[in-house]
């Protein structure tokens, strides 16, 4: 228990405590009074949402002609290994012989000594002669024994009339046996005669069919040894180019024996590799099954052009694709026979194709409608691409890919007008509807470019 003393303390200190407070309180009131008839406002800060700073392009949705290119060599279509087809020595070759040589179809290239086959042919033309000749007498001989056999037939009916004439005579013993047995005789011997002058004509016609067949053989050996003979003469069965000359003056040849390779400098083909996942997509290809089994169906309504990268402004060709030539399984490519058509003006002097250019070879295909054409720094992981809306919101969407084209991924994905493509990397954090700013705006058109 507190003292008198005590107590009276400890009120004081309540009460004076309480005054302190009052004063306080009355201070604190009388500050917010001054403030607010000063009227003094606190400035006001407006909310600003968190944009981040992105790199992107603009793109424009619209018709696409899908587009690749490929590479090959130039070949000729027709290059031709002309061999030897009869043996003997090389006499005479052309003087100017060499590959490089431009020639014309039927020029001389190689001349084979000809002594043995003129002297075949000279051969067999007098055996020719000579049965040709016993053919004209078998056939007189068989004439002369057709004349016989018509004149013993008229013998053997008198021979017969009169035997059976002394038949009747010696029923009526108006003759004696004896003559009708002579007159019997002489039918009988008729008769005999008649099939001799019979067997000698059918040996006669025989002998005429086998000297005919014999004939027929000599024309056949005569027409070998002028053929023989003007095989003689190694000509050009085409007009072209000699890229390769294996003989020489007083070589020994046989039938086979390699002479020259000669090349068709006026008619081209081009052999060109390319990858089978964007063919198909840029030719759109079939299969079709055959009567000998399944093949693709030839591309069709493809532009094609050739440019020798050297002078490409010089050396442009328009072209066809002839055929599919193979699948080749190991590197998943087509290979494509292409034919050069017609060449493209030149601002100067126009250059043609020549065996061994190797060439670019660029193919148009089909039209892909409301497609776009995006950097290929717009795609982002896992095929998608990141689009920053009208409201400059992001949206991430999955790409809808058709092709690589070169730097360049065309996607058939509906992107506004109002949109635009990111094209950098996502940072880690952003989700789709954050706000985004869009710098290094260049606008990308939806025209094709070479797939490299």
């Amino acid at each position: 228990m507190y003292t008198d003393d005590e107590s009276k303390t400890i009120k004081h200190l309540f009460a004076l405590r309480a005054i302190v407070c009052g004063l306080i309180i009355l201070a604190g009131a009388g500050v917010t009074w001054i403030f607010v008839r000063i009227k003094v406002e606190p400035p006001q800060h407006e909310f600003k949402e968190f944009e981040k700073v992105l790199e992107g392009t603009t793109v424009k949705s619209g018709s696409i002609r899908l587009e690749m290119t490929g590479y090959g060599t130039v070949e000729p279509t027709d290059e031709i290994q002309i061999s030897a087809e009869i043996r003997g020595r090389v006499t005479t070759t052309n003087k100017d012989l060499s590959v490089g040589l431009v020639v014309k179809k039927g020029d001389i290239l190689a001349t084979i000594d000809k002594s043995d086959y003129q002297l075949a042919v000279v051969e067999a033309e007098a055996n020719l002669i000579q049965l040709q000749e016993e053919q004209e007498l078998l056939a007189q001989i068989v004439r002369d024994v057709k004349n016989e056999s018509t004149t013993e037939q008229d013998l053997l009916n008198l021979t017969e009339s009169s035997w059976k004439r002394r038949a009747k005579l010696l029923a009526k013993k108006a003759v004696s046996q004896e003559e009708f047995e002579v007159a019997l005789q002489n039918h009988s011997r008729q008769k005999l005669a008649i099939i001799k002058v019979k067997s000698a004509l059918a040996q006669g016609e025989i002998k005429l069919k086998v000297n005919e067949a014999k004939i027929n053989m000599a024309k056949a050996k005569l027409n070998q040894t002028k053929v023989d003979l003007r095989r003689s003469e190694v000509v050009a069965p085409i007009s072209g180019r000699l890229t390769k000359v294996f003989v020489d003056d007083d070589e020994y040849v046989t039938a086979g024996t390699p002479v020259c390779e000669l090349a068709n400098d006026r008619v081209f083909d081009i052999s060109v590799s390319l990858d089978a996942k964007i063919a198909s997509e840029v030719f759109n290809l079939k299969l079709r099954n055959k009567q000998y089994g399944v093949s693709f169906d030839t591309p069709e309504n493809v532009d094609v052009t050739i440019i020798w990268p050297e002078l490409p402004e010089d050396c442009r060709w328009k072209g066809r694709i002839k055929r599919i030539k193979k699948f080749d399984p190991e590197t998943r490519t087509f290979v494509l026979i292409v034919s050069p058509t017609e060449q493209l003006p030149s601002k100067s002097k126009p250059l043609p194709l020549v065996a061994g250019m190797f060439c670019r070879v660029t193919f148009k295909g089909r039209q892909l409608e409301n497609a776009v054409k995006i950097p290929w720094s717009g795609l982002q992981l896992n095929d998608r691409i990141a689009v920053v809306d009208k409201d400059s919101r992001l949206d991430v969407r999955k790409a809808d890919i058709v092709m690589v084209d070169g730097d360049t991924v065309i996607i058939s994905n509906r992107i506004g007008p109002d949109e635009k493509i990111i094209t950098q990397r996502l940072p880690r954090g952003l989700v789709n509807g954050m706000k985004i700013k869009v710098m290094s705006d260049n606008p990308v058109t939806a025209k094709a470019r070479n797939v490299e």
